[in-house]
């Protein structure tokens, strides 16, 4: 049975560096379908941002 180290909740960060600003998320999430509603929830959210980077 393989063991998988996963998170508990959602978390977030923040960091600014010369004028620009990069906001990071974490999800706890149990399939791709999931993570990729998840990830058009933040862009609907960040609509103004120019990445939208994901893992």
């Amino acid at each position: 049975m393989d063991n998988y180290v996963t998170l508990k909740g959602k978390s977030e960060g923040f960091y600014t560096e010369k004028r620009s600003k990069f906001i990071s998320f974490a999800y706890p999430c149990e399939s791709a379908d999931a993570g990729a509603k998840i990830l058009e929830a933040v862009k609907k959210e960040y609509f103004d941002a120019r990445h939208h980077v994901y893992a």
